[in-house]
């Protein structure tokens, strides 16, 4: 059908020029054109048509009904599919699935000198379209709005130009008073412009702690949320603890009695964590992710719980707060009585997510589980020399999965010291995909802090030494492990 009825068009427009004057479809020359095109295809479209608006409706009705014929060629060239493929269009026809976000277009074929046309829904069509639908979008429902802007720029690929004329456009309508969308064009710049996950995770994250409409973000973004969350929450993490432990130090100072304020502060905090919000109908659907479900969600070790972008930022603010309670309770010199919190989240919070290593070979996830039992025991330098095994295993195994791995060999057949492996691997140009900010920063010190627990007599490492570096190598081995094994 779709041939056909494309061939009657293309015979009625070649035809159409040889017509006597006249209007469309009225006098003896439509006629005779619409003869000659149905004698070319022996009737078969004008049957199909009629047989689609109404039975028994004869050929000279037609003919003397134009918007018959119109609504006719209109149901069977675009309901029947015989337009663009859905999946080449950035746009729906009426009675097409779509969501809430798809733009919508009426189906038309138009009539013009005696012709049949298609009109081409083009780019500028399509712009003006969604600037409207964003304004309306804006005054109705507020910064859902945000969301249709991100879909249709996942739809176009992120396109540059296109991101910066529809910024343009919304910026000089009269229906927008709304800075965010001017960011847009920059953000995506810098975004699409980074290599490697943890670089992108750590610019958005920074971002949307300056603005929070970025979180409308993380349907749309190419990194999946559930296989990097511990990237997501180191990064929020850091950043809610720079600020508690800043803003503690600027009122402490101005403190007069700062050992009474600092007790106040362990108070504070800890009841952050461990009161219970008050349940009623009109904040029920809030409550999922509230400072105490996510606390005890890090409690019971429930990490694949933290899998979108909203959950990460507030589980790295929990564990800010958990840590900044600890600092607090460091700086207590006087406080004989030591304010804990619940010893089963001392018990409970693992230096390595086990998650991590869920996928990846038996004997790396047996190392892991050691870390934490060394962690949790206060067994610091064991714990150190077991996350310098974790690393030398990892990168040996990326060698191998790059099928590379006669380059980290000596004459002997053996594998060189990790010194060596950490040289190479920084070297070696086409594992560059895997070298990030977080993976440079990390490898010399847990080279470095390694060595020291392993071969100097008079060091012992604290629980100090391995916290500052705690984020980095729990980012850097979800790095690794899930280029090296998904």
């Amino acid at each position: 059908m779709k041939k056909e009825i494309k061939n009657f068009i293309n015979d009625w427009n070649s035809n159409s020029p040889k017509l006597e004057p006249g209007t469309f479809f009225r006098g003896k020359s439509p006629n005779d054109l619409m003869n000659f095109c149905l004698e070319i295809h022996k009737e078969i479209i004008v049957k199909e048509l009629l047989f689609e608006i109404k039975k028994g409706i004869d050929k000279d009705l037609l003919i003397l009904k134009p918007e018959i014929f119109k609504k006719a060629l209109e149901y069977n060239y675009h309901i029947k599919n015989i337009s663009i493929p859905k999946e080449n269009r950035k746009y729906l026809y009426e009675g097409e699935e779509r969501n809430y976000n798809d733009l919508k277009f009426i189906r038309t074929i138009d009539f013009k000198d005696n012709k049949i046309i298609i009109p081409k829904i083009e780019q500028g069509i399509l712009n003006e379209k969604i600037v409207e639908y964003y304004c309306n979008q804006k005054e109705q429902y507020g910064k859902s709005a945000y969301d249709f802007i991100f879909y249709q720029s996942w739809l176009n690929n992120f396109d540059d130009n296109l991101i910066k004329i529809w910024c343009n456009l919304i910026s000089n309508s009269q229906d927008s008073t709304d800075d965010f969308i001017n960011k847009l064009p920059s953000f995506f710049n810098k975004f699409l412009n980074l290599k490697q996950d943890s670089e992108k995770i750590e610019f958005w994250v920074k971002e949307y702690l300056k603005d929070k409409n970025f979180r409308f973000f993380d349907t749309f973004c190419n990194i999946q949320i559930e296989n990097n969350n511990e990237v997501f929450i180191s990064f929020f993490k850091k950043f809610y603890y720079l600020k508690l432990t800043n803003e503690f130090i600027s009122i402490s100072k101005k403190s007069v009695n700062k050992q009474t304020y600092l007790k106040r502060q362990i108070k504070k905090y800890k009841s952050i964590i461990e009161t219970k919000p008050t349940y009623n109908f009109s904040n029920l659907g809030d409550l999922k992710d509230t400072i105490y479900n996510t606390y005890n969600k890090l409690v019971s070790g429930d990490r694949k719980y933290f899998n979108t972008f909203i959950k990460t930022d507030r589980a790295g603010e929990v564990e800010a707060i958990l840590e900044f309670i600890k600092y607090l309770e460091s700086l207590s010199k006087n406080n004989t009585k030591k304010i804990i919190i619940k010893e089963k989240v001392e018990n409970n919070i693992e230096l390595l997510p086990i998650e991590i290593f869920d996928n990846t070979k038996h004997y790396l996830k047996k190392n892991a589980i050691q870390v934490n039992t060394c962690y949790k025991y206060k067994a610091f330098d064991a714990c150190l020399i077991l996350l310098r095994k974790i690393t030398e295993t990892l990168i040996i195994e990326l060698f191998e999965k790059e099928q590379i791995e006669d380059k980290i060999r000596d004459n002997e057949d053996n594998y060189f010291m990790l010194k060596k492996l950490i040289v190479i691997f920084q070297n070696e140009q086409p594992l560059k995909k895997y070298r990030s900010r977080v993976t440079n920063r990390t490898l010399p010190k847990l080279k470095e802090y390694g060595d020291l627990s392993a071969h100097m007599r008079r060091f012992n490492a604290t629980e100090a030494d391995i916290d500052r570096m705690r984020d980095d190598f729990r980012a850097f081995f979800q790095e690794l492990t899930y280029s090296i094994y998904h």
